[in-house]
């Protein structure tokens, strides 16, 4: 709970800074998974978003970061697995349009 604490204040403090669009896009959904004394695991929804928050917004994580903790921590990303993560839900059943064609009947004379 107190790892989820810490990445809320660190995601208000940065939606301060930054551009609204790119604070829903690339951050509203990140979760932390991992928080020890010399590193932060977040987990991102896809390898691009990875990308962009380790080109454009680590400077703005960094600084949160050392802000509310006062240390600096080493922050690694966990791409999140595609498919069913939460066992109470089934996948999508899809339905076939196949029609069972009526046996022909034979014409007796």
């Amino acid at each position: 709970m107190k790892n989820m604490k810490l990445w809320s204040d660190v995601l208000t403090s940065i939606e301060k800074n930054v551009n609204k669009h790119i604070y829903n896009n690339y951050l509203r959904n990140t979760k932390i998974l991992n928080l020890d004394e010399k590193k932060l695991t977040l987990e991102v929804s896809s390898q691009y978003h990875k990308d962009y928050i380790q080109d454009n917004l680590m400077r703005d994580i960094q600084t949160a970061l050392n802000e509310i903790q006062d240390k600096n921590l080493a922050v690694l990303f966990s791409i999140k697995e595609e498919g069913n993560t939460d066992k109470t839900k089934q996948p999508a059943k899809t339905e076939t349009s196949k029609k069972k064609k009526a046996p022909l009947k034979s014409k007796s004379n």
